[in-house]
């Protein structure tokens, strides 16, 4: 699934980054449970999720659907922002493997591509990103869900081992 993405996105990027309205999500239905559409404020950097996959959210036992990255998972924790202001300032695709963590404690690995896309404008303004979860299916009461950064229950979240490569 991370390949095929990144194929559409060397396709369309003509020795740039692609344009948001080149991404056609009929021509990625198969795909659309495991995308998640994300804008970025520049100033300071930040990335909101505007769409998430139904399988994304299975897997992460949240909707993150309008929440903001930083609102989510501390970076102490969890170095999703690297990852994508990474993106963001190569101006290129990243990749790399994670876990999610079950309430017992077993990694179910996957993996992940994140690549930046623009929006008429010079500068990056999106992102779509993929998890391939590898037909992973459990119930998400079994796994450990993310939760907001402020929550009584403190930070849940779902990754080790991230290896980012642009």
């Amino acid at each position: 699934m991370i390949g095929e993405l990144h194929e559409w996105w060397l396709a369309h990027r003509n020795g740039d980054i692609p344009d948001r309205s080149r991404l056609d999500p009929v021509d990625f239905t198969h795909l659309l449970p495991s995308l998640l559409l994300s804008e970025v404020v520049h100033q300071p950097f930040r990335v909101r999720f505007r769409l998430v996959g139904t399988k994304v959210v299975e897997a992460m036992g949240l909707d993150i659907t309008g929440q903001f990255l930083d609102e989510l998972v501390s970076p102490e924790r969890e170095p999703w922002l690297e990852h994508y202001r990474l993106s963001y300032r190569a101006q290129a695709p990243v990749f790399g493997t994670t876990s999610l963590i079950s309430t017992a404690g077993a990694r179910f690995p996957y993996e992940f591509g994140i690549f930046p896309l623009r929006r008429g404008k010079a500068s990056i303004d999106q992102f779509v990103a993929i998890a391939d979860y590898f037909g992973f299916s459990s119930s998400s009461d079994e796994l450990v869900a993310w939760r907001h950064r402020g929550a009584t229950q403190g930070l849940s979240s779902a990754s080790d081992d991230s290896d980012e490569r642009s």
